[in-house]
């Protein structure tokens, strides 16, 4: 006999949706590196380009120097099946032209815009790449920080007496699935999940 309880269903469906984590990366930290990770899915480096020197952070910012073709930059890379889909760069002191490219594509050109360049609307499974745009002396862009937003692919989490691949407890995102062939599954903690099939 399979017991469902309705407050488990309740508890299980509450949040529908994609489960999206955005992680943050600030040059002022103390140990800030060129080249980081800012979680287990989520790493960056930087690339000098056509710059005229090799990124380098001082007084707490990246500094991505001058090309008008490709300047500095930083690329973003993501893991574990993640995709990428929003990145904001946030600036001061120096803000000239930028441009990015996702997974390699067509180059976009992007305005310094209330303190931030924002990348939206992207789905970037293997990298988003940040450059300074804008030839002449000191053109640079001086980076303070940067958010990565990023949807990692959905688990269907089953039970039939044992979890597989894992007991979803407090770890599902709201964009998995759970499948209960057999057994009594109980969730005793806050968990969200997309879906719950009961066969």
């Amino acid at each position: 006999m399979k017991n469902v309880y309705p407050f488990l269903i309740a508890l299980l469906i509450s949040y529908l949706g994609f489960s999206q984590t955005t992680v943050s990366y600030n040059f002022s930290d103390p140990g800030a590196s060129i080249a980081d990770k800012l979680d287990s899915t989520i790493s960056f480096t930087t690339a000098q380009n056509l710059g005229t020197d090799v990124p380098s952070i001082a007084g707490g910012q990246l500094q991505l120097d001058e090309d008008s073709v490709k300047g500095g930059s930083i690329i973003i890379t993501p893991s574990n099946g993640a995709t990428i889909t929003s990145v904001i760069i946030n600036a001061s002191v120096k803000t000239n032209n930028a441009a990015y490219t996702a997974d390699n594509g067509t180059e976009v050109e992007i305005s310094f815009v209330g303190g931030t360049y924002t990348i939206n609307g992207i789905t970037a499974s293997t990298e988003v790449e940040f450059y300074q745009k804008q030839n002449g002396n000191n053109k640079e862009i001086f980076v303070d920080s940067f958010d990565v937003t990023y949807l990692l692919p959905p688990v269907t989490y089953t039970y039939n007496g044992t979890w597989s691949p894992s007991d979803p407890n407090a770890t599902a995102a709201s964009n998995d699935a759970i499948i209960i062939t057999s057994g009594d599954a109980v969730i005793s903690a806050d968990t969200s999940i997309n879906t719950v099939t009961v066969s």
